[in-house]
């Protein structure tokens, strides 16, 4: 993932992204669907793999995307 869509925290089993504060919604969007068509692409080059996309009410005003494909990654997505 490019560093300028946004910051990545590393959790145990998790990767979080949080929008930087100039663009928030559309950064984090671009980040949600940079990392699924990754995940699509890697698991068609390996032949195989399986992909879940959740999304949940989050704290503070986001929804709470989650795409599991191996490893999970958590995204924050203001609703405004």
């Amino acid at each position: 993932m490019t560093g300028n869509i946004a910051t990545e925290k590393y959790t145990e089993k998790c990767t979080s992204v949080h929008a930087p504060a100039a663009d928030g919604r559309q950064s984090v969007l671009a980040a949600v669907l940079e990392r699924l068509t990754l995940e699509v692409r890697e698991g068609i080059r390996h032949g195989h793999f399986k992909c879940q996309v959740v999304a949940r009410d989050g704290s503070g005003g986001c929804t709470e995307v989650v795409i599991e494909a191996g490893k999970s990654y958590r995204f924050h997505v203001p609703r405004k």
